[in-house]
Order: structure tokens, then C-alpha cells, then sequence
């Protein structure tokens, strides 16, 4: 039956269009049979209108017609589907096609990826298998994805790394782990989604109190809210109609994103009746009865309620809050800074030239995957291995595209240690901050509140059990607020740069083996070179880059070769005579008479000079 569909196939190009028309399909009207044929792309006309070609699957749309599976009215769908077809090359076994519903689930995909139209990702998804709608508004649309095909689908043009992976929909984060069952597996997702612009999305996951906008940056809680009370009300509807009392518990543990005078709301809809005069006086909002109940030494002025928090005026800061004050300055300022830090972070981290090399090589290999033919051609390189033994060790050693690859990554991942550290200070600040001259204490009234019945305090000054001083400690300690800069900031995600995208390394990495295709000559020598540097730092060197023995020490301060110099940076101490110095630009092919102070006349006694380095 193939060997029959082929010929057919065969003979169908060879015929005219009116000689097929006739042969085959004279019981279709010729305007109907013109019209499906003209929906495969590849089918064409003269300009008389005569039927010139047919495209490859005008067989296939005209084999639909006539079982009654394609109607004239979907002729636009089955052109754009096998446009996708054509543009990608996508393989079609047509004698599995029954219908047109058939070839879309073909081509979906590159439906999907290339329009990124709402309807059609939502179409590629199985409803309850891959997400779930949560809620359909007047604004938003809530949707918790349950597959990790569902997260990257419905996070599409998002930076999240829960749409990492094969099923991203953005090309250059396909090798990317995802990470969505690392989250959907403590907690469930919530992706939201603005109906007028499904672009605008966000993503809340409150167990791990993550909180993303569409460029993965933590949302301003501060700001967030103003003109979303569609958003707030689904996940706190006590705040709009009455509620059990399991669902104010649940709302409890998501309170933390609130605004402090909503979470007050709610957590005096929790409190039931409420015998501590100092909590009643912070709740009814009595400013008078607070500047009675709160009377320390160290208060300087008003006690007063204001938009979900208990404002203290002070003298000064003591205790651990002056800590917390400090820690708070420390992450606004890297945050407003990130790039300065994480540069000089990265220059650190690569000064391991193995982390550098592993990560360096993916440039170079997908170099050569973009230019192996001009490669070729060129400089006789055959195959990735011979590039790799020819040429890596001295573009991993370049000095120039060492800062270049450093400056990438800096550009790529400093957001993220920005966002991180303002992530720390607001973990903070939910709980308690200290006004711009740090003569405040402004606690959440949400937290205050809980902590004050826990520990019984019904006032605060002399005529108490709590001085001002001792209860601020205490509060911080029993949340757990941090009083030193922790580590966690620097776990930022370093984002890597890729061959091929606008960025420094692309640029140079061309330029560097433009110039080697250039200068042959120098590029040979270069090889000559490495080989016999790589030699010596096995066998003389041991595999260091450093030797030392009674008469002299040496140093190899970069590998970098200069291959129009032939030359390479050392420091040398001569232990015989007390001749030192450092980063001098050495012949490679000298090296050993340094290491052994002999002085050779090299091109005389090469027979020595490799009994040396054997």
C-alpha cells in the first residue's frame, strides 16, 4: 500500500494540475477542487490562473474533503497548520491522519510557541490533568498548574524557573532544570493571570512565601495591592463576607502578604474576646490609652496606630534592635547595589579556574556548532574533539575574555542578588522597622499583637514587668528576627550566558577566532606553543603552576599565552643570587632555565632544553 502511495505521489507531481484533476478527482466540483488544493502552501498557479503544482499534502486535504472530515470553511486552518508544517519541517505520517483535528495536534506546539496566543496554550493543556481553574473574575483568572508541561505553559513569557525545561515555551531556558515539582510538592502554585493582558501574571507559592512578578522579582507588598482587591479577596475572604473558623486559621498563615491593616482585620476576627488591656487599646486603635500603657524611659514622644502598625517615637535604638537596624541598611544598600557585589563576588568565585573552564566550554563548543563548516574549511578542523584539543586551553587562558565572561554573567544575575537582599530586609521589616533616622520603633500590629498574648504583656514602662528595651528583644527573638547579615543573600541564582544571544562573550569569542582565522601563522605557533606549555606544566611543573627547589622559584601567573610575543607572565626569585620579579613576560620555550638557573642558549642546545622538561 505505501510502495502504491508513493507512485501515486510520484505521478501526482509529474501531471498538470487539470491532468490530476481529471485522473482523479472529476466528481469535485474544479472551483472546490482548486480551493483545498490552494491550502497547501507549496501548491502554486500561473498567472493565468492555471494550476501549475501541487503541494505535498494537497493530496491529504483532498483525501479529508472527500471522506466529509474538512469543510471549505476550514480550509484557513488547514493552510495556517501546514504553514507550521513547512516552516518547521515537522515529519507527518499522513496515513495516520483522519481529519483536520488531527494534523493541529501535529503541529500545536509550534502553534503555541511561536504566536503565544492565550486560547491556543490553554488548548495544548488537558483541564484537571495539567491545571486547574480556580477562579474566573471580573479581572483576574487564578489557575494552579499540576504537571510541570501546565506550569511552563501557563507561566509563558515569565523568568520563573517552575516554566524551565522541555516544555518552555522561551527557547533559551529549554536546558534549564525546572523546578516546579520542588514547589508543587510543598505547596500548591497559584499563577494569576490578568484577563485584558495575559502577560500580566504573577505567581504566589505562601510556603515557600515566594511572591513573583512576570520577571521572577519579588512583588512590592507595599504597592501590590492597590487596585487588586479581586486578588485579596480570593485569598482572604474574611475580609469580605463572614467566614468558619478553620478558614481565618488558613488565612492566618498566608497573612504575612497583606497590608497591616488588613491583617489586622483578620487577626482580631481570630482573637474572639480579648482580655489584655494593652492588645484591646492597640486594636480599638486608642491612641491615649496606649500613651498610658506604654510609658518607658526610653519613649521620646507619641505611641499611635497607623495603617496596621504601632508606632513607638524613642530615644534611642538599644539591644538587639539597633542589630536589626543595621542588617536592614546592609540589605537595602547591596540591593540598591547588586551589581558592584555580585561582580566582585564572580571575580572571586572564578579566580577557580576549573569552575570557569566548565562553565567557558559551552561557549566554545556551541562556537564551534555555529561555525564548524567555516572552521572546516579554514583551519582543517573536523570534529569538536580536535577543536577542543587545538584550541580550548588558550581560550579558557585569555585574560580579556575572562572580564568579558564575568561581565555577562554580572549583567545576567545581579537582579537577582538585588532582589534577594530586598527580599531579607522585607522578611524583616513585615515584622518591625525604625523610621528613616532610626528614632521609631514601628512594629506589625498583625504580629505584636499575637506575640503580647503569648507572653501576657499588658504594659510596658516602670510600673510593669517589661521594660521597652527588654520587650523589642524579646520580640525579635521569639520571631526569629535575624541581628547579622546572613549567608542566604548570597545564594542568588547565577544566571549564565549563552553563545549566540546580544552579550559580551558572543562578540568576543568571534573576534578572537576571526583573528586566528586571519593569521594562520600566529595560529600555529600558538599551537606549538600550548602543547609545549602543557608539557612542562605536567612534567616539570608536576601539574602546578608552581615550582620550587634550592636554587630558584618560579611562578606561572596565567596560562594566557601572547602568541605574537610567544610568551607568558611569571614571577621568578633566584634563590643563588637574590634576583626577583613578578608578572615579567617569559618565551615559553625558556621557562626551564628558570626553573634551573642553567643558562642555556636554547637554539644551540635543544637536546638539553628536552632532557629538562621530559
Amino acid at each position: 500500500m505505501k510502495i502504491l502511495d508513493t507512485l501515486l505521489e510520484e505521478l501526482l507531481l509529474e501531471l498538470s494540475g487539470q491532468e490530476i484533476y481529471q485522473k482523479y478527482y472529476s466528481k469535485i466540483p474544479y472551483e472546490t477542487f482548486l480551493k483545498v488544493v490552494m491550502a497547501d502552501p507549496k501548491s502554486n498557479m500561473d498567472g493565468d490562473g492555471s494550476l501549475r503544482s501541487l503541494g505535498k499534502y494537497a493530496k491529504l486535504l483532498l483525501g479529508f474533503y472527500q471522506k466529509g472530515t474538512l469543510r471549505i470553511e476550514d480550509l484557513v486552518k488547514a493552510k495556517e497548520y501546514l504553514g507550521y508544517v513547512y516552516l518547521h519541517n515537522v515529519s507527518v505520517e499522513i496515513n495516520k491522519l483522519k481529519n483536520l483535528g488531527d494534523l493541529y495536534k501535529i503541529v500545536q506546539k509550534y502553534i503555541v510557541e511561536d504566536t503565544l496566543d492565550f486560547k491556543e496554550i490553554l488548548n495544548a493543556l488537558v483541564t484537571n490533568e495539567d491545571y486547574e481553574l480556580l477562579h474566573n473574575g471580573e479581572n483576574w483568572l487564578f489557575y494552579q498548574p499540576l504537571t510541570q508541561k501546565g506550569a511552563s505553559y501557563l507561566g509563558y513569557s515569565t523568568e520563573w524557573c517552575t516554566t524551565w525545561g522541555e516544555y518552555c515555551l522561551n527557547k533559551k531556558n529549554r536546558d534549564r532544570t525546572n523546578y516546579f515539582h520542588t514547589h508543587h510538592d510543598r505547596g500548591p502554585l497559584f499563577i494569576i493571570i490578568n484577563k485584558t493582558d495575559p502577560t500580566d501574571k504573577y505567581q504566589f507559592h505562601f510556603e515557600t512565601n515566594q511572591y513573583m512578578d512576570k520577571d521572577d522579582r519579588r512583588i512590592n507588598l507595599s504597592s501590590f495591592w492597590y487596585g487588586k482587591d479581586e486578588v485579596k479577596n480570593y485569598f482572604f475572604p474574611s475580609l469580605v463576607r463572614d467566614t468558619s473558623k478553620e478558614e481565618v486559621q488558613s488565612e492566618i498563615k498566608r497573612i504575612s502578604i497583606l497590608p497591616d491593616e488588613d491583617g489586622m482585620t483578620i487577626i482580631t476576627k481570630s482573637l474572639g474576646v480579648i482580655e489584655n488591656p494593652l492588645v484591646k487599646a492597640i486594636l480599638n486603635q486608642d491612641d491615649d490609652r496606649l500613651e498610658d500603657l506604654i510609658d518607658d524611659e526610653n519613649r521620646d514622644g507619641s505611641v499611635y496606630t497607623n495603617g496596621g502598625r504601632l508606632i513607638i517615637q524613642i530615644d534611642k535604638l538599644e539591644g538587639d534592635a539597633k542589630d536589626v537596624d543595621n542588617c536592614i541598611d546592609q540589605y537595602r544598600m547591596e540591593g540598591n547595589n547588586g551589581r558592584d557585589w555580585v561582580h566582585g563576588d564572580l571575580e572571586g568565585r572564578y579566580e577557580d579556574q576549573e569552575d570557569y573552564k566548565n562553565e567557558i566550554e559551552d561557549i566554545f563548543k556551541k562556537y564551534y556548532e555555529n561555525n564548524s563548516l567555516e572552521l572546516k574549511e579554514e583551519l582543517s578542523v573536523v570534529s569538536y574533539q580536535q577543536f577542543k584539543d587545538g584550541y580550548f586551553e588558550n581560550y579558557a587562558s585569555d585574560d580579556d575574555l575572562w572580564d568579558y565572561y564575568v561581565d555577562d554573567v554580572t549583567d545576567l544575575s545581579y537582579a537577582s542578588y538585588e532582589a534577594e537582599n530586598d527580599k531579607e530586609a522585607d522578611s524583616i521589616e513585615k515584622y518591625i522597622s525604625f523610621g528613616n533616622r532610626s528614632d521609631e520603633l514601628n512594629f506589625s500590629i498583625v504580629f505584636l499583637v499575637q506575640f503580647l498574648i503569648k507572653r501576657n504583656i499588658v504594659g510596658i514602662g516602670n510600673e510593669y514587668d517589661w521594660t521597652l528595651r527588654d520587650m523589642t528583644d524579646s520580640y525579635i527573638s521569639n520571631y526569629r528576627i535575624t541581628t547579622e547579615i546572613s549567608e542566604p543573600v548570597y545564594n542568588y541564582e547565577t544566571t549564565l550566558p549563552k553563545y549566540g544571544e546580544n552579550n559580551y562573550i558572543t562578540t568576543k569569542t568571534d573576534e578572537y577566532f576571526e583573528k586566528i582565522i586571519n593569521d594562520p601563522e600566529i595560529n600555529h605557533r600558538c599551537i606549538e606553543l600550548r602543547k609545549l606549555l602543557n608539557h612542562m606544566t605536567q612534567t616539570l611543573f608536576k601539574g602546578s603552576n608552581r615550582i620550587e627547589n634550592d636554587h630558584a622559584k618560579v611562578v606561572i601567573r596565567s596560562t594566557n599565552i601572547d602568541c605574537e610575543k610567544g610568551t607568558v607572565k611569571i614571577d621568578f626569585v633566584n634563590k643563588d643570587n637574590n634576583q626577583v620579579f613578578y608578572g615579567v613576560d617569559v618565551k615559553v620555550e625558556n621557562i626551564p632555565r628558570y626553573v634551573t638557573n642553567y643558562e642555556l642558549d636554547l637554539k644551540e642546545n635543544k637536546l638539553k632544553l628536552m632532557s629538562i622538561i621530559k
